[in-house]
């Protein structure tokens, strides 16, 4: 069967509830062999081809339906001939049905060198046909074509084109849309109020429209079921879409009855949820207070989370999973790593235990392959309390912040290892106090007054201390690495007000002479190992007084040693 039949039995006006997606399926069953003819590439390409903003690659409003990691892209630009594009002004013509008038015309407008005005014009009047003969399967596509023949008709300035597609808008919205469909009528509302001049006559009915919405469903009873229940998700993406108006009018007074509005809704729906989900909606509430300037409320939410989180706090549960490692393997690991002699053992015990970064990054996209909605979505960091201490984007967005965390676990699994090596170099005498000291001393960026205080810092390490250890080093550490991008004729200080204060460690470790370090290894082992919120954060939370007492352990005790060998390596460049 040609591609051109498998489209017809779609190309009658009646026909309706299908999408372009539909018609792609049944095209993909044309065996590859047979798309060299004209007639079924360009058929192929035009439904499969995938409808939506602007796409990046092409800078296109059509684009590739798969875009691969070398860059290929399914379908090919390439593929997109002038024949192809002479068959679409064929069909143009020839069809009827106003989804597939629409996505020809669409194409034209994109990929014919010059599109007349007569093409565009059909494209917006079949794209409201579709609308307001409710032809498309799925109502948000109804949404998609209605923005894409709003900006269209604007850009042709065609004033009695614009005049029909803002009724189409009013008519969906009123008559096509519940109070629930947040998704669809959201998105017209956000098209209205972005674009004020366009919508001079419509804004306040619209605004009106939404203002009645959000309160029917703050009306509605908490154990209320399908179209009466109460839904708080919906509330709140209505009060955030009039808030940002209302900021726009510079209407602050508005801005906070309705978060008021959604304060009381969020309270309101606390009892149905878990302390973790009204720990969520506190946080929301808190960041959209600060977000249109309104302090004082957003304190007052504040307080309510950090009293909240010690409720969460007994509302988790351990979950845990165990791991088998032969004996036999740690023991050939202990055997190789401490042979040889003190350097030797000093060389693997540094580079063996810092995290190569090009290696962490490969196996977290291996690790996003294998789990790919893991990694799609934010997920919420607690604290030891169960306060809120940072969040992780999805993968797209927060690459680095999923590489944290990644490394973060890595060490954590490292540490059965570490040990051991360490153990047995010191049963093997090849690590003692002495020995790291000499070490340490032939480090230039360690200060004579500092010496005694990374000695003492050792003894207790060696003598089991590992509170006063751990307290210790971390600052000597610091000062070590301060004392590295002052060497290198770098800034270690910032303005600050009047007057100017040190910088932070975190922005130490940014500094290019640490990350030149190992190709940037070692500034980024020590931010998730001493400051990144979502790593293991050591010198913040100690320093400021945070850890609890399980914080002071063998594996940070270690990491701690570990990180004062890898400064200690450093040497000034000699030119």
């Amino acid at each position: 069967m040609k591609a051109k039949e498998k489209v017809a039995k779609y190309d009658h006006e009646e026909t309706k509830g299908f999408d372009e997606s539909e018609i792609a399926a049944e095209l993909y069953t044309i065996p590859n062999e047979e798309r060299t003819v004209t007639e079924n590439l360009a058929e192929w390409i035009a439904f499969s081809l995938t409808e939506g903003s602007e796409n990046p690659t092409w800078h296109t409003y059509y684009g590739p339906f798969v875009e691969l990691s070398n860059g290929k892209c399914i379908p090919s630009k390439e593929s997109i001939t002038p024949e192809v594009v002479s068959y679409w002004e064929q069909r143009l013509n020839e069809v009827s049905n106003p989804i597939l008038k629409a996505r020809y015309s669409g194409l034209l407008i994109d990929f014919k060198t010059k599109c007349d005005g007569d093409t565009r014009k059909k494209h917006v009047e079949s794209l409201l046909d579709c609308v307001d003969g409710r032809y498309p399967e799925h109502e948000i596509n109804c949404v998609v074509k209605l923005i894409r023949a709003f900006h269209l008709a604007v850009t042709m300035k065609d004033n009695d084109l614009i005049a029909r597609v803002k009724t189409s808008i009013v008519n969906y919205e009123q008559s096509a849309t519940t109070d629930y469909d947040v998704g669809l009528w959201g998105r017209l509302f956000k098209l209205i109020i972005d674009n004020k001049k366009n919508f001079v006559d419509e804004e306040a009915a619209s605004v009106s429209r939404m203002e009645g919405r959000i309160a029917r469903l703050c009306e509605k009873q908490i154990d209320g079921k399908d179209d009466e229940r109460f839904d708080v998700f919906v509330i709140e993406e209505g009060v955030e879409l009039l808030a940002k108006y209302y900021e726009k009018r510079q209407k602050k007074e508005e801005v906070k009855r309705v978060l008021d509005v959604l304060n009381a809704a969020f309270h309101k729906g606390f009892s149905t949820l878990s302390v973790m989900q009204t720990n969520g909606l506190l946080d929301k509430l808190y960041r959209l207070y600060s977000s249109f300037g309104l302090q004082q409320e957003a304190k007052q939410i504040l307080v309510e989370l950090q009293q909240n989180s010690v409720t969460l706090s007994n509302e988790l549960s351990t979950i845990s999973s165990s791991v088998k490692i032969p004996i036999k393997q740690i023991d050939n690991h202990v055997k190789k790593m401490t042979e040889g002699t003190f350097g030797e053992v000093m060389a693997r015990f540094l580079f063996r235990y810092l995290p190569e970064k090009s290696k962490m990054e490969n196996e977290l996209r291996e690790k996003v392959k294998r789990n790919p909605l893991i990694a799609a979505f934010p997920h919420q960091l607690l604290d030891y309390k169960g306060r809120p201490s940072s969040v992780i984007g999805g993968i797209e967005n927060d690459f680095e912040g999923h590489l944290v965390q990644h490394i973060h676990d890595s060490l954590e699994s490292y540490s059965i290892f570490m040990h051991p090596v360490i153990q047995t170099a010191i049963d093997k005498g090849l690590f003692s106090v002495s020995s790291i000291m000499h070490y340490v001393k032939d480090c230039p960026f360690f200060e004579s007054d500092r010496i005694p205080i990374v000695e003492h810092g050792l003894k207790t390490y060696f003598n089991g201390d590992l509170v006063t250890t751990i307290h210790l080093l971390i600052p000597q550490i610091e000062n070590a690495v301060r004392n590295i991008v002052e060497m290198s004729n770098r800034s270690t200080i910032k303005l600050q007000g009047n007057g100017y204060e040190l910088k932070t460690f975190d922005e130490l470790l940014r500094d290019d002479a640490i990350v030149q370090v190992d190709d940037g290894d070692l500034s980024l082992y020590l931010r998730v190992l001493f400051t990144n919120q979502r790593g293991w954060n050591l010198r913040n939370s100690i320093c400021h007084g945070i850890a609890p007492l399980s914080t002071f352990n063998q594996s940070a005790a270690d990491r701690v040693l570990h990180a004062l060998i890898c400064v200690s390596s450093i040497r000034m460049e000699t030119v």
